[in-house]
């Protein structure tokens, strides 16, 4: 059995952007990222923990923020680059692949995906 493999090239620049982007936009916008869960249950209340859903997104959030754009003064020209402020940017990383990979689809991350339920 053949196995075929390919390489693909992406703007890691662009897609990060694109990542920040979506996650800032106000929820009723059509491509708006956010996160879903449960809260603390009574005893996790009570003891001042964070429910599993909160300490995953809490853990998934400082990945997707572990680096920050900044600007920089080259050859006369301002440019953008993303700046480390952590190592953990794992989910960061695969979170701006699943956005290329969606792209390389046909996907538009950008438009209301809803669709009206099909009458029978």
């Amino acid at each position: 059995m053949a196995v075929a493999f390919g390489v693909v090239m992406l703007d890691s620049n662009y897609w990060i952007l694109w990542e920040h982007d979506h996650w800032m936009r106000d929820l009723s916008k059509p491509g708006a990222l956010w996160l879903f869960g449960t809260g603390p249950n009574e005893d996790e209340r009570r003891r001042n923990r964070m429910s599993f859903d909160q300490y995953n997104h809490k853990t998934y959030a400082m990945h997707i923020t572990a680096q920050r754009q900044v600007a920089e003064l080259k050859a006369g020209k301002v440019v953008f680059v993303w700046k480390e402020l952590r190592r953990e940017d794992h989910f960061l990383d695969a979170s701006k692949i699943a956005d290329v990979a969606a792209d390389m689809c046909g996907l538009n991350l950008t438009e209301a995906s809803v669709r009206a339920p099909k009458s029978e």
